[in-house]
């Protein structure tokens, strides 16, 4: 279940936040500043830090108007084809969480009418070089946000590159079911690719992993399906209640809904709830907040406005179901978040700092009692359609190989710079 768009709306002049991106959760909450912001504040930084560094011969900041960031020369990052984002470092976390608390801590010091960005200034430089050094910032800045970076500073904002989790499925892709302890296959049925969760990647979501999802596991499904379905064998019959009535039912009741919310009052008070609730650092009282305003969302889709009732290229209707879609995953977030007491990966909390693994793996393994509290686990979220009430259940992370004769398991590391 994912939702994207990423429509061009020169006329304003928002924060860069580039394309809109949820998952269903199924394992630890990946909230990052790693969209297309981010990686442009990531990669402007870095060209004017050298030419900072390179005229001045030591570390400096760049500073407009209520934000600075520090310009020191960048550590080397390592770029993977295909993804947008540069490897995960301590620098670009950093900037990531300044943009967080410039908007949110108080004093705030955040930029525009709701003090919600920063601005990043790059027309010091000359306008041919940022067209040849910079053309994909330029023409970001120039379709998100309307902005012309020779003459006027991006809006910066951290936001979601995307989550990481999906259907929970077995090494051959067959989704399955956890149930009393055991993982129960459900026929007929398979995923891959970013709509499931094979249980094999931790928290790491970058080139790797698609590549992984495609190339074996979506193979992986073609195996199974050619080893257990054969050609002409006959289907049982449907179930009536899964025969697609209640999905045509739910696009005709947003068709004719007709409440006083339009549908893009509701997905900004949604966006704002999870950018100030659920973004790169984050802290119970927080997470509790925002929780209570998400549910406040869900609730709120009963009143909403759709103009349009045709049904030929009817924005206003495929907005509204993508905002259902969207509701969904914003309100498995959070409570997903709330409720794991640690940090890991992307998920910084800084009320409770440390992952809490079954083992400290910084210390030999031997005499170590495994702790039973521990954080090493997948969050299993389901959320009635309906009511919004969301029950929470764990999955155990899949850490051994098939055959230790060709491949031994390794034990999990701790992350270090």
């Amino acid at each position: 279940m994912v939702g994207r768009t990423s429509r061009a709306r020169p006329r304003t002049r928002a924060p860069v936040t580039g394309r809109r991106c949820c998952r269903v959760q199924a394992c630890p909450t990946r909230t990052s500043s790693s969209c297309s912001s981010t990686r442009l504040a990531s990669t402007a930084l870095a060209a004017s830090s050298r030419r900072a560094a390179a005229a001045r011969g030591a570390s400096s900041s760049t500073r407009t108007g209520s934000a600075s960031w520090s310009a020191t020369p960048p550590t080397p990052r390592t770029w993977r084809r295909g993804t947008w984002c540069p490897e995960p470092s301590p620098s670009r976390s950093a900037r990531g969480g300044e943009c967080s608390s410039q908007g949110r801590d108080p004093p705030c010091r955040g930029c525009g009418p709701e003090k919600d960005h920063v601005f990043l200034q790059l027309h010091h430089l000359p306008a041919e070089q940022l067209h040849k050094r910079l053309p994909g910032i330029s023409e970001t800045a120039r379709v998100f946000a309307g902005v012309d970076v020779t003459k006027d500073p991006i809006p910066v904002l951290p936001t979601v590159h995307y989550n990481m989790g999906g259907v929970p499925t077995n090494y051959r892709g067959q989704v399955v079911q956890h149930r009393n302890g055991r993982d129960v296959i459900v026929p007929g049925l398979y995923a891959c690719g970013e709509g499931a969760s094979a249980s094999v990647h931790g928290a790491n979501r970058l080139g790797a992993n698609s590549l992984l999802d495609i190339v074996v596991f979506g193979r992986a499904c073609a195996l199974t399906i050619a080893d257990l379905h054969k050609p002409g064998e006959k289907f049982p019959d449907l179930d009536q209640s899964c025969s697609g009535d209640a999905s045509v039912a739910n696009v005709d009741t947003l068709r004719h809904a007709n409440g006083s919310t339009p549908t893009a009052v509701l997905r900004t008070q949604m966006q704002k709830t999870m950018q100030a609730h659920a973004a790169v650092f984050r802290d119970g009282p927080t997470l509790q907040q925002g929780v209570k305003l998400i549910d406040d969302c869900f609730r709120a889709q009963k009143d909403l406005k759709v103009h349009d009732r045709g049904l030929i290229w009817n924005s206003d209707l495929v907005e509204t179901l993508e905002l259902q879609n969207l509701m969904l995953n914003a309100v498995q977030t959070l409570y997903s978040a709330e409720a794991r007491k640690e940090s890991r990966g992307a998920h910084a909390r800084e009320d409770f700092k440390d992952r809490v693994d079954e083992y400290d793996y910084s210390k030999p393994l031997q005499g170590q009692a495994m702790r039973k509290d521990h954080w090493r686990k997948h969050t299993l979220s389901i959320t009635d359609q309906y009511t919004g009430k969301t029950t929470l259940t764990y999955r155990p992370v899949i850490d051994r190989t098939l055959d230790k004769d060709k491949f031994d398991t390794l034990p999990p590391m701790l992350r270090k710079y």
